[in-house]
């Protein structure tokens, strides 16, 4: 089914009311009807996500400063940041970052009687520290603000409801309910794999974990790649236990959620005969080259689902 929502005018009045709906029925076949179905999640510490987070963090922590000091939530758009990846030597029972994480939060806010500057930069440093155990946002990460105030005419604009602020750009939204037995199972796993419990019982398994998942017919493959943190694995032999560990994790709850044969491959790039791994310093592959940037990791409902 899709809604579509059109703007109209209040007969007699020339006010435009909140929403028409025009409702048809798809034609398509339904996303788990179909034959090949393909799902992914970026995890907690993967660089879009950081940069996802890290937006709403900035502008959670901006509404709050506003409420407080001006009564009510300025103009602001906080949501162009991007991450460029350092440099890193991994190595087991060690490893060191040799060039920071570079962190860039750029938009547009309205001025207050508050260091904006400084807000950001301590939200930022925060939110990091709470979520990415191995990451030192002291040494490891340089965070760049590069916010300035809004232009005068959209800020009038913003300004200019008579006590409800107006939309200053165009927006649109997509939504489907419910998901897919694959939607639920992708999902899951991350949550499974990031969540504190199992971070505490894995201290080799880092934040920095995506799963894509793919149906052919009823026989479901999930791959998972896992950042894990040299400085808790003393060899290849560790490292290739912990891998097992996380695919038994992964199995047991697929288990629990589908009725179909799954198959868990876990860091499908590995040659451990050759020592070529994925081993961190941090549990993030953003210390050693993978960047990020706001607006490219999951969408609302925390899932990229293309044949949505």
């Amino acid at each position: 089914m899709v809604l579509a929502g059109i703007p109209g005018e209040e007969e007699g009045t020339g006010e435009k009311p909140a929403m028409e709906l025009e409702i048809s029925l798809l034609t398509a076949s339904p996303v788990p009807e179909c034959p090949v179905e393909i799902v992914e999640r970026k995890g907690l510490g993967h660089p879009d996500t950081i940069c996802d987070a890290l937006s709403e963090a900035t502008s959670l922590a901006l509404s709050r400063a506003y409420l407080e000091g001006c009564g009510r939530i300025l103009h602001h758009n906080v949501d162009k940041v991007l991450l460029r990846g350092g440099s890193a030597r991994p190595a087991f029972g060690g490893g060191e970052v040799l060039e920071p994480i570079e962190i860039y939060l750029a938009g547009r806010a309205a001025e207050a009687d508050f260091d904006l500057d400084a807000l950001a930069r301590t939200t930022a440093s925060r939110w990091l520290r709470e979520h990415l155990r191995a990451l030192d946002p002291e040494r490891h990460v340089r965070i760049k603000y590069l916010v300035r105030s809004g232009s005068a005419d959209l800020v009038d604009l913003f300004e200019g409801g008579e006590g409800r602020p107006l939309a200053n750009d165009t927006s649109m939204g997509c939504g489907y309910a419910p998901l897919s037995e694959l939607e639920v199972l992708v999902l899951s796993v991350e949550q499974l794999l990031t969540a504190p419990a199992t971070r505490a019982t894995r201290p080799a398994l880092g934040e920095d974990v995506k799963v894509m998942g793919v149906r052919r017919g009823d026989a479901i493959d999930l791959t998972v790649a896992c950042a894990l943190i040299g400085g808790k694995l003393c060899d290849v032999s560790a490292y290739s236990d912990e891998k097992a560990e996380i695919a038994r994790l992964v199995r047991e709850r697929a288990a629990a959620l589908v009725r179909a044969e799954v198959e868990v491959c876990v860091n499908a790039a590995d040659d451990e005969a050759s020592g070529r791994v994925y081993l961190t310093v941090t549990g993030l592959s953003a210390e050693a080259g993978d960047d990020g940037e706001a607006g490219r990791g999951n969408r609302v409902n925390g899932l990229i689902a293309p044949g949505r």
